[in-house]
């Protein structure tokens, strides 16, 4: 048979190189890589791939320097690994005391020798040791002086400089201003590039500013940390002492030439919010930091276990941010929830907040700076201890305060204490252009002598023509969504496939926070940047719902009703509302509620714990129930219902004008466990009620209700007991109680708990008819359970088919102790995974060791489907069947796709076969030599 290869651009269109991969998919790996030696490493592939690196650098994270008389060393926070780092050059060298770090490479010494004369033979004569701003990638030196211009007398020399803070990093032909934190008066001055030779204390006017004048505007209290930034406060040198109050210095822009004074020094006496005396410290306060971040000016505060007066471990962080408080300020306590997505790393003098690519929560990174910055103008002059200590350092877990010790703990440095070090952009992205940078991780990797190293633009490499077998079997290994998606952007025949093949619609968990709200993925296990409220939702609060297709339920968003024509001012308002997190539609909820015949008399509902949904908001008619308590004062329904042409909630009842009296006896006499709508239920169509006694009552919405009405076509009530009773003893205390739906069966989760209210086992049960017209709750096996999940809320508990089969049951659950969601606070700890099959609780989600939240409860948060991708594949099916057609009516082409295959690297072929069991093994024979056994034996 003669070979008849496919033309050259029918290869192209199903072959993909790696440069040919898409721009998102390469984006997204880089994602993972936050050290810049790994990104730089990825750089190094190809050129496109390198374009793409240097328009998605990685984030600034700064580099932990470790100076030493031999060698300095850098130490990477991502890789936790020592980089080489840049050479410092010879005018650099012997700098000592390093006392400030800031962008750009820029690091300040107190002591960088100077040669001042040198004899005939060239040895240095007279040396000294200055204070000096060094860049370590630029090999720039700016030398500061020594020398103090205080007026008493005219000139002395500093004692001691403890800490150095430029406004900005120094530029050529740029004014920017110096700070120092000095023992003995003052304890702080000022320098400026256009000045001689000498610092100045902080003055109002050049000149007469006696020491009796420039004396009043110092702290009157030790320092803690200088930072000039730009916060409520103003723009200038913020100076935090010890009683937490601040001193903001602003220099004069418009000072002439070789003068520096301060257009304002403002005091700001500020306080702790809440402050409870009778709640101690988790410790000694060891240090306070001011960190700019986000537009707000941030306190953290360290704490550290004492021995005596002495300090030894830190222990805890907290973290306040300034906040107007009419007419002062004052220090508010912050929240983990509201601080994610950043890290934040202490130095004094130094500290820096980095925004991260993706959610995250905060990672507090510290050094060992037990030594406070002396110098309050009142104790006698206090030399720095020698050595520097090094061991108390690591990186704290904020939202469990967990201190993990990840960075080297050497012994105390003689040399100089440890700093952050700040590359600048120009130097990532030098070094990212760079491909020798590659030398530095690839030296130590080995690989087996029979697999050749080949080159990643080698051509060939057919992706699109792999067998659709092969293809099948990487997506039943790619269950998140995100994976999913990138796998179908690699050529349009593996979207086709994957357009056939959708993965499993499992929820995202959905964590609000008060700063920004996160999804995490149960396949993958990974935090994803899930849909954004935009502004008109922001506030939202106490989410107390969840609906397929993207929506979630809100029991309060604030907005403000307007005022009236007659007079009547706006006022506040606190209303409940249906969202849609993909689509941003919105449906406001009612807050009250009708429960007499008469229409004025209308009762505030006090709290809605719950609400569930009959159908997509986006259908004309649907109805919405909530489970409802208090409303103030007046009868109190446990549910109620609204439907979208009414203006409040209404209680069950029968006909429209019924009594208070009347719609009381359809309600659930004992505490409301679960509700659920199912439109094919075993008891008929309606909202499901399920109670403590496991009774369940089935309210049937009347769909021939005049509009603004709302009735029950019926409403029964079924006492159902489990068959057989229970004889053994239950495995815990009984929980909550879930209602969902499995392939046509009503089914009820039991959850038990411990002493210690931990999840501990799980029991289901399905709604059996017993003859002639009772039910009961038949227990389940594990074998009757297999190939699903089952995701666990009041109110949309979900039962998911698997796709990878077989599998065991697995019950992802959250922490809703306190049944339906009240006012909070929400906790948020037990939850976790339960292997059915031997009731084992793996603590699998974000949620253990977590303090319980204010803000809202956690939910699931379940996708929607993307029809356009369905619409696009069912085309794409139209045509491959047409091209069918057409190949039957010409000769037979040869399988192209086997000879493509062939041309793949040893290496490559052998990863992909241990990922796809006997789909290609009778493709070459390296197969079989690589993986022998009954691995291949299906063939």
């Amino acid at each position: 048979m003669a070979d008849t290869t496919p033309s050259s651009s029918a290869a192209d269109e199903s072959s993909m190189a790696w440069t040919e991969i898409p721009e998102e998919s390469v984006a997204g790996i880089l994602r993972h890589l936050p050290c810049l030696l790994d990104h730089a490493m990825f750089s190094g592939v190809c050129t496109r791939w390198r374009f793409i690196a240097r328009m998605h650098p990685p984030p600034m994270l700064p580099w932990l320097f470790m100076p030493s008389s031999p060698e300095s060393t850098f130490f990477c926070v991502v890789c936790e690994d020592f980089h080489p780092g840049p050479n410092i050059l010879a005018n650099l060298r012997g700098a000592r005391r390093y006392c400030g770090s800031f962008d750009g490479g820029w690091l300040a010494a107190a002591e960088v020798r100077t040669v001042i004369q040198r004899n005939r033979a060239g040895a240095p004569n007279f040396i000294l040791d200055n204070p000096a701003l060094v860049n370590h990638c630029t090999g720039e030196r700016v030398d500061l002086p020594s020398d103090l211009r205080d007026f008493v007398p005219r000139v002395s020399i500093m004692d001691h400089i403890h800490a150095i803070i430029p406004s900005e990093p120094p530029r050529h032909n740029h004014r920017y201003c110096v700070a120092a934190v000095v023992s003995g008066k003052p304890n702080i001055a000022f320098w400026r590039p256009d000045m001689e030779n000498y610092w100045i204390p902080p003055m109002l006017k050049w000149r007469f500013s006696p020491h009796r004048v420039w004396v009043k505007l110092l702290s009157r209290d030790p320092i803690e940390d200088v930072k000039h930034c730009a916060s409520p406060l103003g723009v200038g040198f913020h100076v935090l002492n010890t009683k937490e109050d601040i001193v903001v210095y602003a220099p004069n822009p418009n000072d002439k030439h070789g003068e520096l004074t301060m257009s304002s020094v403002k005091t700001h006496r500020i306080r702790r919010s809440p402050h409870n005396p009778n709640m101690p410290d988790p410790g000694e306060v060891l240090a306070r930091y001011l960190v700019p971040s986000r537009g707000d000016l941030l306190m953290v505060v360290r704490y550290a276990h004492t021995m005596g007066t002495v300090a030894t471990a830190t222990v805890a962080f907290e973290v306040f941010r300034l906040e107007e408080h009419a007419p002062s300020w004052i220090w508010n306590k912050l929240d983990f929830d509201a601080l994610t997505d950043r890290t934040i790393f202490l130095r004094r003098c130094s500290s820096v907040a980095v925004d991260m690519l993706k959610p995250c929560p905060l990672y507090i990174y510290f050094l060992d700076d037990s030594e406070r910055l002396h110098g309050d103008g009142t104790e006698p002059v206090h030399q720095v201890n020698t050595p520097f200590p090094c061991a108390d350092s690591g990186k704290c877990c904020f939202y469990n305060q967990d201190i993990v010790r990840c960075l080297p703990r050497d012994p105390p440095s003689y040399s100089s204490p440890w700093f952050w070090f700040f590359l600048p952009q120009k130097k990532i992205n030098a070094t990212i252009k760079s491909p020798n940078v590659l030398e530095v991780k690839t030296s130590n990797v080995r690989l087996p002598p029979d697999i050749p190293v080949t080159s990643p633009d080698s051509p060939g490499v057919a992706w699109g023509q792999l067998p659709e077998e092969s293809v099948v079997g990487i997506l039943l290994n790619l269950p998140c969504l995100l994976d999913h998606n990138m796998f179908a952007g690699i050529c349009k025949r593996w979207r086709f496939v994957a357009g056939q093949k959708p993965p499993p619609v499992l929820p995202w968990l959905f964590m609000p926070s008060a700063s920004a709200n996160s999804f995490f993925c149960i396949p993958c296990g990974q935090t994803h940047t899930g849909p954004r409220m935009t502004y008109k939702s922001l506030g939202a609060r106490r989410f107390c719902g969840t609906f397929p297709g993207g929506w979630l339920a809100a029991a309060e968003l604030p907005i403000e009703i307007p005022a009236t024509a007659d007079g009547a001012p706006a006022k506040p308002w606190k209303t409940p509302f249906l969202i849609n997190l993909c689509t941003d539609d919105r449906v406001f909820l009612p807050r009250q509620i009708r429960d007499k015949y008469d229409h004025p008399d209308l009762a505030v509902i006090d709290l809605i714990r719950g609400v569930i949904l009959s159908d997509d908001p986006h259908t004309e008619r649907y109805i919405a129930a909530a489970v409802v308590s208090g409303c103030s004062g007046k009868p109190k329904p446990n549910i109620a219902f609204w439907r979208p042409d009414m203006c409040y909630w209404t209680p069950p009842m029968l006909e429209w004008d019924s009594p208070v009296e009347q719609w009381q006896k359809l309600l659930s006499e004992d505490p409301i466990e679960d509700v659920k709508y199912f439109g094919l239920g075993e008891l008929g169509v309606g909202f499901y009620v399920l109670n403590s006694k496991e009774e369940l009552l089935v309210y049937t919405p009347n769909p021939s209700d005049k509009p603004r009405e709302l009735t029950m076509s019926s409403v029964k009530a079924f006492r159902i007991d489990r068959s057989p009773p229970p004889t053994m003893p239950e495995p815990g205390e009984v929980h909550a109680r879930y209602l969902l739906q499995s392939r046509g069966d009503l089914l009820m989760v039991i959850r038990y708990v411990s002493a210690g209210n931990a999840t501990v086992a799980f029991d289901v049960f399905k709604l059996v008819p017993n003859p002639p017209s009772s039910w009961s709750w038949k227990k389940l096996s594990l074998d009757a359970l297999t190939d699903r999940s089952m995701i666990l809320v009041r109110g949309c508990s979900l039962a998911i088919e698997m796709r990878k089969k077989p599998c065991p049951l697995y019950i992802y659950f959250l922490d809703d102790s306190a049944g339906f969601p009240g006012a909070g606070p929400f906790p948020c700890a037990d939850t976790g995974k339960c292997c059915f099959f031997n009731q084992e609780i793996v603590r699998c989600l974000p949620g253990p060791g977590q303090p319980p939240s204010d803000y809202s409860p956690w939910t699931w948060f379940v996708l929607t489907r993307n029809e356009s991708l369905r619409e696009w594949t069912r085309h794409q099916k139209q045509e491959a069947e047409q091209r069918a057609q057409q190949e039957t009516q010409t000769p037979p082409r040869s399988m192209s796709w086997l000879k493509a295959w062939a041309e793949l690297p040893i290496r490559c072929l052998v990863g992909i076969l241990c990922h796809l069991p006997g789909s290609i093994s009778s493709l070459t024979p390296a197969a079989g030599k690589k993986l022998p056994g009954p691995f291949f034996t299906r063939r």
